[in-house]
């Protein structure tokens, strides 16, 4: 079995807003994620994992109102991933 945990720096790009208008707009963030998982070996050759991320981008500004307040977002979230890994 093997516990592990992991962390590092997250990257994404958002596009929201209201479509064809000043409330539309992209934003790029660059933030931090920290994860925790369990492996374990379930025959020769094939392992069965699961994985929880937290990944947290700040703040994320899309679109104004008139070009003189900003729209915001939060940029955190997390990820929870189960599967099988095959050893050829």
């Amino acid at each position: 079995m093997l516990v592990y945990a992991a962390g590092g720096m997250a990257a994404g790009r958002v596009t929201g807003g209201i479509l064809d208008s000043t409330q539309q707009g992209e934003s790029t963030a660059i933030g931090y994620t920290l994860g925790v998982g369990i492996e374990q070996m379930i025959a020769d050759g094939v392992t069965m994992f699961g994985e929880a991320n937290y990944v947290d981008l700040g703040t994320l500004t899309f679109g104004t109102n008139d070009l003189t307040e900003d729209y915001d977002g939060i940029g955190d979230f997390s990820t929870v991933k189960l599967g099988l890994n095959f050893k050829f």
